[in-house]
């Protein structure tokens, strides 16, 4: 869920800042600067709060609809990993702290962004002999390895064994690549930093395709984020920067056959 989509539903459910601040147990003062914050730097916890606050009573925002899930009679923040895989077969969701979103198809270009990014990786890791191994999705991640977290990256690396099984990825990946969509945003730039830094993620890079540009957190080694744009050759911080993603390869390749 979006601010904007936050502040719709504030006015036309007639929300107040004091009765959300309640709810969330953060100041009325805080909360309001977080729904008026629409650039970095945000206040996470206060916005990840407030998603969950508007998402379990607004199960119409990009949430799984009730009929679809395996247990009618739950709500939005009770949901669990059996009910995640209770779904029907042709449905495609996450689940976040108890909540299912839903996940539609990504688009023809966010999938060749990401299919390009695990085919350079994948070379690289081939060529030099190493021992990670990429997935690109949809391949099913345990995060936090508890009840109430199923999610699928768009392009993850995993180099630690024992951690893998044919049904599922236990733990947090090394690195995390999310390609965004105008229905994903709020979910990659917040809840999922949030999971991915506090599950042990290594490194995290987000790719908006409408603004081309690449936001690279490297929790391992900085604590702010570098931005770079779809024409820099970018160097991946667990590999020393051994390893550069050439975005300007990429965006060319894939420019030549799309239409805008």
């Amino acid at each position: 869920m979006t601010l904007d989509e936050m502040l719709e539903a504030m006015e036309t459910q007639g929300y107040s800042y004091e009765m959300i601040a309640e709810q969330i147990g953060f100041g009325k003062e805080r909360v309001k600067e977080a729904l008026s914050t629409h650039e970095p730097p945000w206040d996470y916890n206060v916005l990840i709060a407030l998603t969950h606050y508007f998402e379990k009573r607004d199960s119409k925002q990009n949430v799984v609809s009730e009929s679809m899930a395996y247990h009618v009679e739950k709500q939005q923040g009770d949901y669990t990993i059996a009910d995640y895989y209770a779904l029907p077969d042709n449905s495609r969701a996450e689940l976040i702290d108890g909540i299912l979103y839903d996940m539609a198809a990504p688009t023809l270009f966010h999938q060749g962004i990401a299919s390009e990014v695990y085919r350079q990786l994948a070379n690289y890791i081939r060529d030099k002999k190493g021992k990670c191994i990429p997935f690109l999705a949809p391949a099913d991640v345990q995060l936090n390895q508890d009840d109430y977290t199923m999610i699928q990256p768009d392009v993850f690396l995993v180099c630690r064994k024992g951690f893998i099984d044919r049904k599922c990825l236990h733990g947090a990946p090394d690195w995390v690549m999310e390609v965004v969509s105008p229905s994903t945003k709020s979910k990659d730039l917040i809840l999922k930093l949030n999971q991915y830094k506090t599950a042990g993620v290594r490194e995290y890079w987000i790719v908006d395709p409408e603004k081309e540009t690449v936001t690279v957190h490297d929790f391992a080694n900085s604590h702010f984020p570098r931005d770079y744009t779809f024409e820099d050759v970018i160097p991946m911080g667990i590999y020393r920067g051994d390893f550069k993603m050439d975005m300007a390869e990429i965006s060319t390749y894939l420019k030549h056959f799309f239409v805008d």
